[in-house]
């Protein structure tokens, strides 16, 4: 779903307890990554506001699409009290794909607290 904001046009996927995911393209970024599809993918920022499934299942797909389709890292953003959890799913993911003998699709996620910016 589509909705005009202060924010400008924001694409909306939102299924409670299923998936989440909103970009806001005019700040370059996904907010949240229940799921990821091509969509999300050009947008390499993505904020994770906790770290249920449904808000971060998508983060796998979301890195490999950054890695092999536009040669980049994706940054990734979570709260500091969910940011051990999101990297041990990030490791799972990794282990269940395969994915140690390759470079490392993220490096790392940033924690913020609250109220926090990002340069």
């Amino acid at each position: 779903m589509q909705i005009k904001s202060l924010l400008g046009e924001i694409d909306i996927i939102s299924v409670a307890g299923c998936q989440t995911r909103i970009i806001i393209p005019k700040y370059k970024s996904v907010f949240d990554i229940g799921i990821n599809d091509d969509s999300s993918n050009k947008y390499q920022n993505v904020f994770v506001s906790h770290s249920h499934a449904d808000h971060v299942s998508g983060i796998w797909h979301h890195a490999a699409m950054q890695d092999f389709i536009y040669k980049r890292e994706g940054c990734y953003y979570a709260p500091e009290e969910n940011v051990e959890l999101i990297r041990a799913y990030i490791e799972a993911g990794k282990a269940m794909n395969h994915w140690d003998n390759t470079k490392a699709l993220i490096s790392d996620i940033e924690p913020r607290g609250k109220g926090a910016g990002v340069s």
